[in-house]
């Protein structure tokens, strides 16, 4: 490659990574001419972002990298994955305006290539091998047999799942959090370069409530989008609907449930809940939806528990208790400390890769030793 192309494709990049960064912000050109104070002006901004112009010096590398508070590295990486952003949906979409779905995204665009990179970089890559369902899933006993088909091939038989995102992690899905409003959404999904990818929101809504087990719930039922095959033509509801059954199935096994409370079932205790929900890690409302769902509880039991949870406050917070022990992803992480200790990355590469600055780094290197 030439010199003057390697110029090309280095302006090609930087105009896309400074524009992403930019929206990431949430800022407009003049803001962050702005906030850049004289250093440029909005004119080479725009210049910067038609492709038109690079910047003249590391001095305003360095302005723009610490204005818009990303690494350096960032504004120039080059693009390595072809990534269908567009399939990155939010259930919640009506909550979110296009420039926090804008920044959402482009937050989890960098997160997803960065992951893909430090993967292959330490060829540490976990190949996801389990592909989509064979079956057409149309129904709620197909979710539910599509569960037990992956709970089959990972070796799991009826047990609980301790820590569902460890789990898929071993199993070569990508895992990611974000930290954003939780009232804008808990999580999306989407394949990519044929490995699904989970983003799930780090932020709780009411710490008091079980957030652990809404993103274990979460967790699954983002793996279902991506691993179920369903009818082309289904509505996203039922679409939604599907991908709670399975997510449910998951983390309690009809058979299993079906064996601690019996097949058919008056009513069904807040203890019972509390205590399935401690062994399982799934929340006391999603049990009594599965109830529903196997007839071992009639409509108007469910009916009485959900006018109980509105009305009887007491009962409310003792099955809505949070209980578990949150569970985050850190594989991401790890891989990058372990490649910087084995010295196939530098500190700088590392610090670029974890979004924070060398000294950042370092400090949080120090504490841990």
């Amino acid at each position: 490659m030439s010199t003057e192309e390697r110029m090309k494709e280095l302006r090609e990049t930087f105009s896309v990574r400074l524009q992403n960064a930019r929206k990431m912000r949430g800022l407009s050109v003049a803001e962050l001419a702005k906030r850049l104070d004289g250093v440029v002006s909005s004119t080479a901004i725009e210049k910067y972002e038609k492709k038109q112009m690079f910047p003249q010096s590391s001095a305003i590398l360095i302005a723009l990298a610490e204005t818009l508070q990303v690494p350096m590295g960032d504004l120039l990486r080059p693009f390595t994955l072809q990534i269908d952003m567009e399939r990155f949906s939010f259930r919640k979409k009506s909550r979110l305006g296009k420039k926090a779905e804008d920044s959402i995204l482009l937050n989890i665009r960098q997160r997803v290539e960065k992951y893909f990179e430090i993967e292959e970089v330490s060829n540490q890559s976990v190949p996801y091998t389990l592909g989509r369902s064979v079956c057409m899933v149309d129904t709620d006993e197909k979710a539910r047999q599509a569960a037990m088909d992956v709970r089959r091939a990972w070796n799991l038989g009826n047990q609980p799942i301790a820590r569902p995102i460890l789990l898929l992690e071993e199993h070569g899905v990508k895992v990611i959090e974000v930290e954003e409003d939780p009232e804008l959404f808990d999580g999306t999904s989407n394949t990519v370069n044929g490995t699904p990818v989970i983003v799930l929101n780090k932020r709780c809504k009411e710490p008091s409530r079980p957030e652990e087990e809404r993103r274990r719930l979460t967790a699954f039922h983002e793996f279902a989008h991506q691993y179920l095959t369903l009818p082309d033509n289904i509505m996203d509801k039922r679409e939604e609907e599907l991908c709670n059954v399975f997510a449910n199935e998951m983390l309690m096994p009809s058979e299993e449930f079906i064996r601690i409370v019996g097949e058919h079932r008056q009513n069904i205790f807040p203890m019972e809940l509390r205590g399935i929900q401690s062994q399982y890690g799934i929340s006391g409302r999603a049990l009594m939806m599965k109830a529903k769902q196997l007839g071992v509880i009639r409509e108007n039991a469910f009916k009485w528990f959900c006018i109980q949870m509105n009305s009887n406050r007491k009962m409310r917070d003792y099955v809505d208790a949070c209980i578990l022990t949150p569970c985050h992803s850190n594989r991401f992480e790890q891989l990058v400390i372990r490649s910087l200790g084995a010295e196939i990355i530098t500190m700088g590469k590392a610090a670029e890769l974890l979004g924070m600055s060398i000294g950042q780094l370092n400090d949080q290197l120090n504490i841990a030793g």
